[in-house]
């Protein structure tokens, strides 16, 4: 059987040039891009945004590898767009912080913000039958993911299959962690996103990934890598790897793993081209230590027990009032509504009843000062 390619290529800095031949040459250890032809000549790259943070603080994808996309697509004549949706920024102004719109300007490539969306099915979704998404992905043939290489406080792990939760618009994005609040069904959803969406090919900038407390208030750690796959669970597969995780602790490549129908079933599966994984695997990288899965106990205890197991192992968020600066992206993001402003002493501080949170840790992902710590013990 003909295995799955993914692509390891080094690159030891984001000059321009370099970037272009690193990616350039990631896609054709995979065969190139000619065959996505086959869907169509009109693709959607989306980058990474969290929010709007320059280059260097490794939150976005680098510009750089943005800008390799550009140039490659259209150099075999494909039309190019762009777009993301940010959970609370405008996009467009997130985009020009991170200086990615800077560099669609340059090439012409419409950068579309994601506002209006229609209803597409799902039919082979397990947990989700049909998606809200943006009205322009309709507009396109077919969709590149170009993730940062990234640790994620709640998944552990965050790349190119996860990446796509930038197509639910805005704060929607809650709706689901309120609707999937256990670790395994948000996997499941992130899936089901992915067999909606059909994504052809993923990218993934890890020249300067981000380790420690991802996917934004880690700390930028150079890897010097560029990855790539026109099969994005293979490619997750191998980044979570790199950076020193045993595959089967990282929910959504696990539950894409047991779609055997849709997506491949083992790292067997998987041919890696370029350099040797053996030979750049950093296990020294600042992971997101694993909490204890009771996934499992639910065959077994009912659900009160669960619950109070899990509120003994699993954190809640906690607030630094120090580096808190009283922005409330933390409160507007909350999807169980858990969070709110109490005045202490004349100051206004963040307050969490602790009887709602469903530890989704949205809070950290979005706090721009890392004043929201998540620790697992």
């Amino acid at each position: 059987m003909e295995k799955t390619k993914v692509a390891i290529v080094k690159c030891e800095n984001y000059e321009v040039e370099n970037v272009y031949s690193s990616v350039k040459k990631a896609l054709a250890l995979i065969g190139g891009i000619e065959s996505l032809k086959k869907f169509g000549s009109r693709v959607l790259l989306k980058p990474n945004i969290l929010s709007g943070r320059p280059p260097e603080d490794a939150v976005t994808t680098h510009p750089a590898v943005f800008e390799a996309a550009i140039r490659i697509f259209q150099e075999k004549g494909f039309t190019v767009k762009a777009g993301e949706s940010p959970a609370i920024e405008d996009t467009l102004s997130a985009a020009r912080k991170a200086k990615l719109l800077d560099v669609a300007e340059k090439y012409g490539v419409e950068f579309f913000e994601f506002k209006e969306s229609t209803r597409i099915s799902n039919p082979h979704g397990k947990l989700v039958k049909s998606f809200e998404v943006p009205k322009e992905i309709l507009d396109v043939d077919f969709i590149v993911s170009l993730p940062k290489l990234k640790t994620h406080t709640m998944m552990y792990y965050t790349g190119a299959m996860k990446n796509l939760f930038g197509c639910i618009i805005g704060l929607q994005k809650a709706k689901f962690h309120l609707r999937f609040p256990d670790k395994e069904n948000f996997a499941d959803m992130i899936v089901d996103l992915n067999l909606a969406l059909k994504p052809r090919l993923g990218i993934v900038d890890g020249i300067v990934a981000m380790e420690g407390e991802g996917p934004q208030n880690g700390e930028p750690k150079f890897i010097g890598l560029v990855f790539a796959s026109f099969d994005l669970l293979a490619l997750d597969t191998i980044c979570s790897k790199v950076i020193g995780y045993d595959i089967s602790s990282i929910p959504i490549v696990k539950k894409a793993f047991e779609r055997k129908s849709f997506f491949i079933s083992s790292e067997k599966e998987i041919e890696v081209a370029g350099e040797r994984l053996e030979d750049v695997i950093h296990p020294e990288f600042k992971r997101i230590k694993i909490a204890s899965d009771i996934h499992f106990l639910k065959r077994f205890l009912p659900e009160k027990v669960i619950e109070f197991i899990n509120n003994i192992i699993v954190p809640y968020p906690s607030f630094n009032f120090r580096k808190c600066i009283q922005c409330g992206q933390c409160i507007s993001i909350c999807p169980a509504q858990t969070l709110k402003f109490e005045d202490f002493k004349g100051k206004q501080r963040v307050v969490i009843d602790r009887t709602k949170c469903i530890k989704c840790y949205c809070c950290s992902e979005v706090c721009p000062v890392d004043a929201v710590k998540v620790k697992i013990f």
